[in-house]
C-alpha cells in the first residue's frame, strides 16, 4: 500500500523530514508510524505539556507512552522499515521517483493466475509478480520487481513517456486491463480533464497508424490536390517503404481512381463532394486507414481582422478595441465592393472567463452567430452532474433543456430565476423527482449555463452581429473576478453552388489574461507535471525547457515567470532565458537568478487569492529587447551546477508586461 507522510520539508526538532512511503505487510508486524517514518528513522520524544523535545525513540525497543494508548505498550520488533520511501526532493536510495510533492497511492501486483485464459489484454510473463505503484502528484508508475522472499529489488518507470494526471486508484480488469482512475488537474473542483484511462497489452503485431493530408481540401475546379501520408508509421515495421499504400477517390460511393504510392497528385474536373481513403497494409498483413473529404468547384472563403497597433495576444485593460473585417471568396465576391453584404458575416465579440482558453473557445464555438458565453455555457453543462437528469431533446428524469428553454422566454428575470435554481435546487415544478443543488457554482458559471439552455429555443438564440468596422468595449460581466480573456470572431459561409456545398470560413482574435497557464507550453524538454491546488511545471535539469507559440510581442518590454524554488519540492534555482524561434534562438533576454523563497499555502482570510499569490510570488524577471508580431518564444532554464534531471523550480504563471 502507499502511505502519505508529513510535509516536513527539513529535518527539525520533532526528527526527520516527510516521507511517503510504499509498504508491504507479509503478516502482523508494527511499521513504525507515529515513531519512525522511512528506513526507521527516529522522531523524538515530545513532552506536550512542557512543550520540551527529547532524545530520539529506540528502535530496538518501541514503546507506545501515548496517553489515549489503551492497547500495547510495548511494541512488536523488530520495527517493520518502509519498503520504498521518498522525500520532497531526491531520494539518494530511490533517485528514480524524482523529487516535487508527493503522494503515494500504490496499486496491484500482477499474477497472471488471476485472469481467465481468454482474457484478451493479459500482461505479459515480464511483470508476473511486479507490484506496479502510482504517486498522485508526481505522475509516474513504477514497476516494482521483489525476490523470491518478497523483499525490494529493484523498480523501473511503467509507460515513461506517459504523464498520469493525478491518479487517484489503479488495477487491473477481469480483461487484463490496467485502468488508471485520474482525478485532473486541480483539486476541489469538477476537472474537465478527469478520466478514467485504459491501458491494453498487445501481444501481437501492431496495425499501422496512418495519417492522411492534403495541401487542398476545397477549390475552384480543376482543383489539383497533392495527398500525403507523412507521418504514418508502424512500432513493428521501422523501414517504411515496406508498408503498402493504397489511396482510394470515390464519389457518391463509386472509386473513380486509386494510387498504390505514398503521396500522390490528382486534378478534380468536375464539382461534387469526394471521399478520399488511405488504406496502409504492414508485412504482416494488419491494415489501418484514414478519410478525407475535398470539395471540387467552390473555393473557401478569406475572412480576416485587422486591428492595428494592438498586441492581439493580450488585453491589457485597454477600454475600446479597433477593428476591421474583410471577406473575399471566388464565387460570391468581397466585402470591399459590396458583393458580400455586412448583414451576411457574423461578427461577435464576448468575455471568456477563467479557466477558458480563448482559442480552444473559438475552434469549438459552433453556429456563425453564436457567442463563446454559449459554447462555454455548454461545456460547464458537460462538465457537471446536470446531464445525469437533464438531456438536450430527450426528457429524463428531469425535463429535457429544449422544454426548459420553452417554458421560460429570455429575460433577466427568469435567468435569475433558474440561475437559483441551479445553485439552491429545488421540487415541484416538473415533477415529483428533486433537483439537487450545486451550490459550488459561482453565479457567473450558473448563468452562463442558464444562456445556453435559454439559446436552445432558436428563436431566442440569434445574436446581434456587430459591424465590418468599428470599435467594440471589453467588459467583464457583473460577479465576474476578471482574470478571462476577449474573443473578437469573423465567419462568412458562402453560397455554394448545385454541386458543391456551402463552406465557411472563421478568422478570430483571442485576447488573453496577460498571466498565462504554463500548460499551454509546447515542445517541452526536462518537465515534470506537478499537480497541486493549481497545476505547476517543474522544470529538471540544466538546459530543460519549453515552447509558447504564437505570441504577439508587440509592445511587451518584460516578461516575468512566477516560479517556486522551495524546501518543499527540492528545487535548486538557476535563470530563465528567453529565445526566439528555437532554445538556441536569438536571445531576447536573460532573467535575474532566482533562489529559494518560502511561501505559505493559503492567503490571510478575506484576501483575494490570486492576487495574494501573485504579490508574493517568487519572479524570474526577463526584460527582452523590442519585438513585434507573433512569434514562438522559448524558455530555457540553466543551472550548470545541478546534477542529472535536479529540479530547478516550478512554473506556475507567465506574466506578459507591456
Amino acid at each position: 500500500w502507499g502511505e502519505v507522510g508529513p510535509d516536513a520539508s527539513v529535518d527539525s526538532i520533532w526528527g526527520p523530514k516527510g516521507y511517503d512511503e510504499f509498504n508491504q505487510a507479509k503478516g502482523p508486524g508494527f511499521f513504525g508510524w507515529p515513531y519512525f517514518i522511512g528506513n526507521n528513522f527516529p522522531y523524538n520524544r515530545h513532552d506536550h505539556e512542557a512543550g520540551t523535545y527529547g532524545a530520539p525513540y529506540d528502535v530496538n525497543k518501541p514503546v507506545n507512552e501515548s496517553v489515549n494508548n489503551t492497547g500495547l505498550r510495548e511494541l512488536p520488533t523488530p520495527v517493520i522499515p518502509a519498503m520504498i520511501y521518498y522525500p520532497y526532493g531526491v531520494s539518494e536510495e530511490f533517485p528514480m521517483l524524482g523529487s516535487s510533492g508527493r503522494s503515494a497511492t500504490g496499486g496491484p501486483v500482477f499474477r497472471k493466475a488471476d485472469f481467465a485464459s481468454n482474457a484478451p489484454f493479459v500482461f505479459p510473463a515480464y511483470y508476473e509478480g511486479k507490484w506496479l505503484i502510482v504517486d498522485f502528484m508526481r505522475g509516474w508508475i513504477m514497476a516494482v520487481t521483489m525476490d523470491e522472499n518478497g523483499d525490494y529489488q529493484s523498480m523501473e518507470r511503467f509507460l515513461p513517456n506517459e504523464n498520469f494526471s493525478s491518479a487517484i486508484d489503479m488495477d487491473f480488469g477481469p480483461d487484463g486491463a490496467l485502468y488508471v482512475l485520474e482525478y485532473g488537474s486541480a483539486w476541489f473542483r469538477g476537472n474537465a480533464n478527469s478520466r478514467l484511462i485504459k491501458i491494453e497489452y498487445n501481444a501481437g503485431n501492431r496495425k499501422p497508424n496512418v495519417t492522411a493530408s492534403a495541401d487542398r481540401l476545397a477549390g475552384a475546379v480543376p482543383l489539383t490536390v497533392n495527398f500525403s501520408s507523412e507521418g504514418t508509421n508502424d512500432y513493428d515495421d521501422y523501414d517504411l517503404n515496406q508498408l503498402a499504400y493504397q489511396w482510394t477517390i470515390s464519389s457518391e460511393g463509386k472509386v473513380l481512381e486509386s494510387f498504390n504510392r505514398p503521396n500522390p497528385s490528382f486534378t478534380f474536373d468536375q464539382a461534387g463532394v469526394y471521399e478520399i481513403e488511405l488504406v496502409v497494409t504492414d508485412t504482416k498483413g494488419a491494415q489501418n486507414s484514414q478519410k478525407l473529404e475535398v470539395v471540387a468547384g467552390n473555393d473557401i472563403p478569406e475572412v480576416k481582422i485587422s486591428m492595428n497597433g494592438i498586441n492581439q495576444s493580450f488585453w491589457f485593460g485597454e477600454k475600446e478595441l479597433d477593428y476591421q473585417v474583410s471577406v473575399k471568396d471566388l464565387e460570391d465576391g468581397d466585402t470591399q465592393s459590396g458583393e458580400i453584404k455586412e448583414a451576411e458575416v457574423a461578427i461577435t465579440f464576448d468575455y471568456v472567463p477563467e479557466g477558458f482558453d480563448p482559442i480552444e473557445i473559438a475552434s469549438k464555438q459552433s453556429g456563425a452567430e453564436t457567442l463563446a458565453s454559449l459554447t462555454i455555457g455548454k461545456n460547464l453543462i458537460e462538465g457537471s452532474d446536470c446531464k445525469s437528469c437533464h438531456q438536450y431533446k430527450e426528457t429524463s428524469i428531469g425535463p429535457s433543456y429544449e422544454a426548459v428553454a420553452a417554458k421560460y422566454p429570455n429575460s433577466p428575470d427568469n435567468t435569475n430565476y433558474l440561475v437559483g435554481k441551479i445553485i439552491n435546487g429545488g421540487a415541484g415544478v416538473w415533477g415529483e423527482h428533486a433537483m439537487s443543488a450545486h451550490p459550488q457554482l459561482s453565479e457567473a458559471d450558473a448563468k452562463r449555463m442558464v444562456d445556453f439552455i435559454l439559446s436552445m429555443d432558436d428563436a431566442q438564440a440569434t445574436v446581434a452581429s456587430l459591424p465590418l468596422n468599428g470599435k467594440v468595449q471589453p467588459m467583464i460581466p457583473e460577479g465576474d473576478n476578471g482574470q478571462g480573456g476577449f474573443l473578437l470572431r469573423a465567419a462568412y459561409t458562402d453560397k455554394g453552388s448545385s454541386k458543391a456545398p456551402p463552406l465557411s470560413s472563421v478568422d478570430y482574435v483571442a485576447l488573453r489574461n496577460p498571466y498565462l497557464d504554463p500548460q499551454l507550453s509546447v515542445e517541452r524538454k526536462g518537465v515534470q507535471l506537478l499537480t497541486t491546488p493549481r497545476v505547476s511545471f517543474l522544470m529538471a535539469g540544466d538546459n530543460s525547457s519549453f515552447a509558447l507559440d504564437n505570441i504577439d510581442l508587440t509592445g511587451i518590454t518584460q516578461i516575468d515567470l512566477h516560479v517556486s524554488v522551495s524546501t518543499r519540492n527540492g528545487a535548486a534555482g538557476g535563470i530563465v532565458e528567453v529565445r526566439l524561434g528555437s532554445a538556441n534562438g536569438e536571445l531576447l533576454g536573460t532573467s535575474n537568478k532566482v533562489g529559494v523563497k518560502e511561501m505559505g499555502f493559503r492567503p490571510p482570510e478575506g484576501v483575494d487569492p490570486i492576487v495574494w499569490r501573485r504579490e508574493n510570488a517568487n519572479r524570474a524577471q526577463v526584460s527582452i529587447k523590442p519585438t513585434s508580431g507573433k512569434q514562438k518564444l522559448y524558455f530555457v532554464f540553466k543551472n550548470p551546477e545541478v546534477k542529472g534531471e535536479e529540479i530547478l523550480m516550478g512554473i506556475n504563471e507567465i506574466q506578459f508586461i507591456k
